[in-house]
């Protein structure tokens, strides 16, 4: 996946719309700035864009609904309480998808609303079937893996215990089961000695 560009409409902070075009073409992004200045909102917008409730942004974070989350995002600078994010990017030469999810911040619902392009065009497939086409292409659980915050490895690295990444380690191999089959093997074992 190579990002080309990013579009912010009343996203955070960033009020009206803010274009970010990338012309290289490897699969790498680095973002830099100074402290507040718009780069965790930045990578979230991207994750929004992909992931949308799927995103490990709103799944780890501290809103109770997924509408709370968007209203969270809305400048309301310009007073439509209009927000869109739109990511373009490619897979192969010859595929290039722009997926856009818009919302208004000033009802009691919000409702979002995602359309996706394929080489310019309109795709009722894709932006009917979205989630699942993502999942296969980079599953949301690995995203934070490829998508990630310099303020959060921060974070691990200070984190003496290395729970965080250990846990996050542990998921992505699949031992976690591993480790809860072993638990429930142990528990049936000692049912069993205590049955006879």
């Amino acid at each position: 996946m190579i990002i080309k560009r990013l579009v912010l409409h009343n996203f955070g902070i960033y009020a009206g719309t803010n274009m970010f075009e990338f012309h290289g073409e490897k699969p790498v992004v680095l973002i830099g700035g100074m402290n507040g200045r718009g780069k965790t909102t930045f990578l979230e917008a991207v994750l929004l864009s992909l992931y949308g409730l799927n995103s490990f942004a709103y799944t780890e974070g501290k809103f109770s609904t997924y509408g709370q989350y968007l209203k969270s995002f809305v400048n309301k600078t310009d007073g439509t309480n209009l927000t869109y994010v739109e990511l373009e990017f490619t897979l192969t030469d010859s595929e290039t998808y722009i997926v856009k999810r818009k919302w208004k911040g000033d009802m009691k619902r919000v409702h979002e609303s995602i359309t996706v392009k394929l080489n310019g065009e309109n795709n009722s497939f894709l932006t009917e079937n979205w989630s699942m086409f993502i999942e296969n292409i980079l599953p949301s659980g690995l995203s934070n893996f490829f998508f990630f915050d310099g303020e959060k490895i921060a974070e691990l690295a200070e984190d003496e215990s290395g729970n965080i990444l250990r846990t996050a380690v542990r998921r992505l191999l699949g031992l976690d089961l591993i480790a809860r089959l072993q638990n429930d093997l142990m528990i049936f074992v000692k049912r069993q000695q205590t049955a006879q």
